[in-house]
């Protein structure tokens, strides 16, 4: 008997922003002219701008956690 196991389905609404996502791309590429390579291009300077806003945080979560310990001795 088959189960519904939810790790390994994909959320709605992550599905429906990919969709977008690739309407998007189209509708540029389609209406503007412009090359396929120029919206991906942006795609990643986005993602490295989001994973660099993360790093920094997880470093300001970090040295608020060696604080809190260092008060506590």
């Amino acid at each position: 008997m088959a189960t519904r196991d939810a790790r390994n389905e994909l959320p709605t609404w992550a599905a429906g922003l990919i969709l977008a996502l690739l309407a998007v791309i189209a509708a540029y590429v389609i209406v503007f002219g412009g090359h396929l390579a120029a919206p991906i291009a942006a795609l990643f300077w986005v993602i490295g701008v989001v994973l660099s806003l993360f790093t920094l945080y997880l470093l300001y979560r970090f040295v608020v956690a060696v604080e809190t310990i260092a008060e506590k001795l």
